[in-house]
């Protein structure tokens, strides 16, 4: 009984991991000693993570020198795409160190005269290594309200599916309509919620997705990093409020994102321009191109904007 009161008490609570928000920022305080790429989000418990590696054995994870491109995830994957009729993708933003790699998002709905009768979460995260995937999963795994000890309790418990990526685990059941399956393939995280008419689903999509890697031709890290986008900033003409940028996309990409963070705002126009519109003094400007690889660049630049 304690059981299934715990898997529902974490599938009641996990949805505000599945649905946090993208860029995840460097923190002052010191991460925990078994993270040595993710970059953790402001307020994150070390003492929290640290206590689910430990019952996870996370430093007995399997690590891999094998690299894979991230796939394209959309409900034509799905036992049942026609239930789907409201889909949506998003992309985010994901720091490993000092440099940047993507996330995509699907969200699959089906409504009926305005009623909820099932909805899927996909998140697809793109790593430079295991390890830094790996990193980013138990971060995943610790992103929600419960508390440590329950925490433990659901993860010690969980089901942990053959043959499904190089670790990963099951939470829920098709009972409760309600399941969450994560799992890590190499440098890929990959983490699904499905509820409702879609729970029967949550399975086979990892499975597919896992499949999609595997038969891939594995990359070592300069041939993954070699498919990067291009990106320059370029200079500002002293009577404009504008400064340009420049991307170079290789191997047929897509650009799905621009984001040039400044005071809390993108400042990145479809155009091609950074705005600087009402901007004085010294600025700094850094813009982050991601691809529908999931593949990201950046390139940082100083500016004196004279009034």
């Amino acid at each position: 009984m304690k059981t299934n009161f715990l898997f529902q008490k974490f599938l009641m609570i996990i949805c505000l991991s599945v649905m946090a928000a993208g860029l995840i920022h460097a923190v002052e305080t010191e991460p925990p000693t078994i993270f040595q790429w993710l970059k953790l989000t402001p307020g994150s418990e070390t003492g929290r993570l640290e206590a689910v590696a430990g019952a996870v054995e996370f430093q007995k994870w399997p690590q891999t020198e094998v690299r894979y491109l991230a796939p394209s995830v959309g409900k034509s994957l799905l036992l049942k795409p026609d239930l789907v009729n409201h889909e949506f993708t998003s992309y985010g933003i994901i720091q490993f160190g000092s440099d940047y790699w993507g996330q995509s998002r699907l969200k699959c709905r089906r409504l009926v005269e305005n009623r909820l009768e099932g909805e899927m979460f996909v998140r697809v995260s793109l790593a430079p290594n295991s390890k830094a995937a790996q990193e980013y999963m138990l971060n995943r795994m610790t992103a929600n309200a419960m508390s440590t000890e329950d925490l433990v309790s659901v993860y010690t418990m969980a089901q942990k599916p053959q043959k499904l990526g190089n670790v990963s685990y099951l939470i829920g059941s098709q009972e409760n309509n309600d399941i969450c399956v994560i799992f890590v393939r190499a440098n890929i995280c990959v983490n699904i919620r499905a509820k409702g008419c879609f729970a029967d689903e949550a399975l086979p999509l990892a499975q597919k997705i896992d499949k999609a890697l595997v038969v891939q031709s594995p990359l070592g890290y300069q041939q993954l990093i070699a498919r990067r986008p291009r990106v320059e900033i370029g200079y500002k003409a002293p009577d404009e409020n504008t400064v340009p940028y420049d991307v170079k996309v290789p191997h047929n990409q897509k650009i799905v994102r621009v984001s040039a963070p400044l005071d809390g705002q993108n400042v990145a126009n479809k155009d091609g321009t950074i705005s600087l519109r009402g901007k004085t003094g010294a600025v700094s400007i850094k813009i982050i191109v991601l691809t529908d690889e999931l593949l990201a660049s950046f390139s940082e630049k100083e500016l004196t904007i004279y009034e």
